[in-house]
């Protein structure tokens, strides 16, 4: 062999070692060759894999030599995933022959969306043992799946500690991470934070989450059933509202606190001005409502004199008591009414209210504030749905002053359809004064009209009434008219007013009557505005004419602007502003008074719970005013502004309002500096209410400072001796004698679960429970969940009733019964990391004669039942199970005749993958 130079060898090694690291690190593509025999084509180099589900891809080999060749295939997956290839099947291909073969590939349930997964298939050719490998990509598109599930829908509450746990899962199964948030709405005490609760599952994965229920021992006796709503957000928008049931598990429940009737009552104690002992004033308020059968009830009101630090009392006592039942009302006490007179006094109230729509009040006093005797009665007569009649008679007989007067007035109401209200009313009057100097007979009248018109396009207001200055009652002389007409184009509006008042009374002086002029003011001009939104915006633009107290008096004249608006500007911040301007001028006789303008302004605001209030005046708006000016030459000039803050503490246990006040009132020369405080308390499971609340001026007298305090207690009284509620006591037995009859020899059924109604019970050491201060009435009584007691039975049935028309004892003997037991069979899938919980699914078993039986398994899919014997259709509930489970057969025959007892197994099994065969288009 020739000898050949040391740096061609060098090269040559160098060419063999990078033909060799190109070969075997070079990538493989769709079309490739095996020793140059095969020509290999995937139908698609890149599938998407449609969530967990078989999938559809091609793959084409041609023998592209010229001699017949054996060839042998694998087609590897990623870890977890599944394939329906035949793997390790040797094929024969002729020169020039194409072999097809389909792939079908699933995605394992923990694949991700976002990662690349290589498929490999080896072609092995048989010839000359050389395997080559060719690869397509498989990419599993996103998929957002999960669900959520109660363990346990119904749970009890624990006896011996004061938590008791629920459980939910919640599972993840799409392809991506998903975030949740759980929020609680209940008003029991969690473990847990009821609100943004967050967590996150990776795909494939679940989690069970459990939860406290506190409940101290002591409350078990009164707990009554309740509902957690677990609401479960997904970060992909979606929501799934789980809904526990929370039951109280005692022996003894009080469905009420009490057998008596029991009378709400609330007393609350007031002090005023505490922090200083010479202005302090207290007094107490209470009231109670005693609730009767049939619609009926008994309540009070009272509230104390005043008493002072040195024991002083003032007469602000006030107290009465009302019965009142579907159609009448009885009232006897102190009585106060605003009507034709002011009614305060001591008497009595009678009210009826008939089926037709009739209703009548009558009220007699003898008034607190004078020698009178008063009485009013008021009628309402229904004509139709659209008319009536309302008429009322009202007598006061004042023996100091020797003054007497009845009157009547009758008011007919008309509605018009949905646009339309009218109102006439007429009435008279008459007074008689018998004084030793001064006798009187004399008789006035009253008339009204009142309607409103509204429609999308046209509004019509109007509201007028004249008394006669002889009619008697708190309209003598009152002269009024209110009126408003608006047009109405989108969302403006544009129209008039007009405005007139005006009061002259005839009132008796020593010997005479004498006839007094009250005041006159009216208003006439135009108004415009608009709303749109959550905004709004009314012009007005007047003439003003005033006179007061005297026609001797000085009459002005204002021309004025008024304007009324508010917006919500965000979304808890709004604005509202009321403000006029104005121009007066004294009006007639010789007045050297120049015409003086005048700014008034107030509003809020308001962002939330905080704010700002703000007032300002600018030059004499109102009567009194302009009088001063007239007189004295001083011009109103104030302004004002009180910021405030509210704010709660403690899940509303604690509320505070804190306002700061500035007032400057620049026409006297004051500044005024001042804050309020209002403090309130609220404990209501206790029912104890403590107020806080006064003010402070700072710089000024101590008698514009003042410090208050109510505290208000809530209980329910008992009236004993007069029951209203009965207890029922069941004992469950044993009925070993067979005689129906609890006596010496049967054994008590101890730790059994009944449900008595809505209320579940567990029975004590005596099998004893016990339903304490309930109505009479047929109560249900179910016994289906006494799940620790094998081979008896309840003589009557697991459903009974109890006909309850006192406290007795119910008594539930067992006998000897026939015993089903079984079981849950999982058949998994292999491959599969799916879970299944066997808890807590519903096996029900029918008898021949249609009664349903029914018990739930436990954590190990075991479950039993006591039954007669008969024969059964046993069916497992399949509606609980998710789609990747079914149940091989839901009904399994029982036959207990003959047998004492039988064992049944439900089969569940894991559900094959769907395959998704996709056609190929292309051909």
């Amino acid at each position: 062999m020739p000898h050949l130079n040391p740096h061609i060898i060098k090269l040559l090694k160098a060419a063999i070692v990078s033909c060799l690291f190109a070969a075997f690190f070079s990538p493989k593509t769709t079309l490739a060759r095996a020793n140059n025999d095969f020509k290999v084509v995937f139908l698609k180099d890149t599938l998407f894999q449609a969530g967990n589900s078989f999938s559809f891809n091609r793959v084409s080999i041609t023998n592209i030599s010229s001699v017949k060749q054996a060839i042998g295939l694998d087609l590897a997956v990623p870890e977890g995933w599944q394939t329906l290839f035949d793997n390790h099947k040797i094929f024969q291909l002729a020169p020039n022959a194409t072999l097809e073969l389909p792939i079908r590939v699933a995605a394992a349930y923990g694949a991700i969306s976002d990662k690349l997964y290589t498929v490999t298939l080896t072609i092995n050719n048989m010839a000359i043992g050389a395997k080559t490998d060719y690869h397509y990509i498989a990419k599993v598109m996103a998929n957002s799946n999960w669900r959520a599930a109660l363990i346990n829908p119904d749970i009890k509450l624990d006896r011996i500690n004061k938590e008791t746990y629920f459980q939910f899962r919640i599972s993840n199964t799409g392809n991506i991470p998903q975030g949740f948030n759980i929020n609680y709405n209940t008003s029991l005490d969690l473990t847990v934070a009821k609100r943004n609760n967050q967590i996150t599952l990776r795909p494939g994965r679940d989690t069970i989450l459990r939860v406290g229920i506190i409940v101290q021992k002591k409350y078990l006796e009164e707990f009554k059933p309740q509902t957690i709503e677990i609401d479960v957000s997904g970060k992909d928008k979606t929501q799934q509202t789980l809904i526990q049931h929370v039951f109280s598990n005692n022996t003894i429940f009080f469905e009420n606190a009490s057998s008596w009737f029991t009378a709400p009552i609330s007393v609350e104690l007031v002090s005023q001005n505490f922090s200083n002992k010479q202005q302090q004033i207290s007094y107490i308020n209470s009231f109670g409502v005693l609730s009767l059968a049939n619609q009926r009830s008994l309540s009070f009101n009272f509230r104390s004199d005043n008493f002072d630090a040195q024991n002083n009392r003032a007469s602000n006592r006030y107290y009465n008591i009302n019965y009142t039942t579907k159609n009448w009302k009885i009232s006897i006490g102190n009585q106060t009414e605003f009507s034709a007179f002011l009614i305060d006094g001591f008497g009595a109230r009678l009210s009826y209210k008939a089926d037709n729509g009739y209703k009548i009040e009558a009220v007699a006093v003898k008034s607190r504030l004078g020698d009178a005797d008063q009485f009013n009665v008021r009628q309402e007569y229904t004509i139709n749905k659209s008319s009536g009649i309302i008429n009322n008679t009202a007598l006061n007989f004042d023996l100091q002053q020797k003054d007497n007067s009845i009157l009547n007035i009758t008011e007919y109401d008309k509605a018009f359809g949905k646009t339309g209200q009218l109102a006439i009313l007429g009435g008279y009057g008459w007074n008689s004064i018998y004084q030793p100097v001064l006798m009187s007979n004399t008789t006035g009248g009253t008339a009204g009209l009142r309607y409103n018109y509204n429609s999308p396009t046209f509004t019509l207001r109007t509201d007028n009434n004249i008394s006669d200055k002889n009619f008697p009652g708190l309209e003598r002389g009152v002269s009024r008219s209110s009126n408003e007409l608006r047009f109405i184009t989108g969302k403006f509006f544009f129209g008039g007013i007009a405005e007139y008042n005006a009061r002259s009374v005839t009132l008796p002086d020593s010997n005479k009557l004498l006839s007094l002029f009250g005041g006159r003011t009216t208003e006439y001009g135009l108004r415009t505005g608009f709303i749109k939104g959550r905004g709004s915006l009314t012009l007005t633009a007047s003439v003003v004419n005033q006179l007061q107290d005297s026609l001797t008096n000085i009459p002005f004249r204002s021309d004025k602007l008024t304007m009324t608006g508010g917006m919500v500007l965000f979304k808890n911040f709004n604005f509202s502003l009321t403000g006029s301007a104005s121009r007066s001028f004294a009006e007639g006789g010789n007045y050297n008074i120049s015409p003086i303008n005048s700014i008034t302004a107030f509003g809020t605001l308001q962002s939330s719970k905080n704010g700002i209030n703000f007032r300002l005046d600018d030059g004499p708006a109102y009567y009194s005013d302009l009088f001063n000016y007239a007189k004295t030459g001083v011009k109103t000039d104030r302004f004002q502004v009180s910021p405030y803050v509210e704010q709660d503490f403690f899940k509303s246990v604690l509320d505070a309002r804190v306002e700061v006040d500035y007032i400057d009132d620049m026409s006297n020369q004051i500044k005024s500096y001042g804050a309020r405080l209002d403090l309130n308390l609220s404990l209501i499971k206790s029912g104890l209410y403590i107020r806080f609340y006064g003010n402070r001026n700072f710089g000024r007298e101590n008698n514009l400072n003042s410090l208050n305090i109510s505290i208000r207690k809530t209980l329910d009284m008992p009236l004993v001796g007069l029951q209203k509620y009965s207890t029922l006591k069941v004992i469950l037995f044993k009925d070993n004698n067979g005689n129906n009859v609890y006596d010496l020899g049967d054994e008590p059924i101890n730790e059994a679960s009944i449900k008595i109604g809505e209320q579940y019970f567990t029975t004590n050491k005596l099998g004893e429970a016990y339903y304490k201060n309930i109505k009479t009435g047929i109560y249900s009584l179910d016994l289906g969940q006494v799940t620790n007691l094998k081979g008896w039975i309840a003589k009557k049935g697991y459903k009974q009733q109890i006909n309850f028309d006192k406290s007795q004892v119910w008594y539930i003997g067992y006998e000897r019964s026939r015993f089903l037991s079984g079981s849950l069979n999982l058949v998994k899938d292999p491959l599969s990391k799916l879970e299944f919980s066997p808890s807590n699914i519903r096996i029900t078993a029918i008898s021949s004669k249609g009664e349903s039986y029914s018990t739930l398994t436990d954590e190990n899919g075991a479950f039993f039942l006591n039954l007669p014997a008969d024969t059964y259709l046993v069916q497992i509930n399949a509606n609980v199970f998710t789609d990747e489970f079914r149940v091989l057969r839901e009904n399994l025959n029982a036959d207990l005749t003959n047998k004492t007892e039988e064992n049944l197994v439900f089969e569940i099994r894991e559900r094959k993958r769907a395959i998704n065969i996709r056609k190929n288009n292309n051909k």
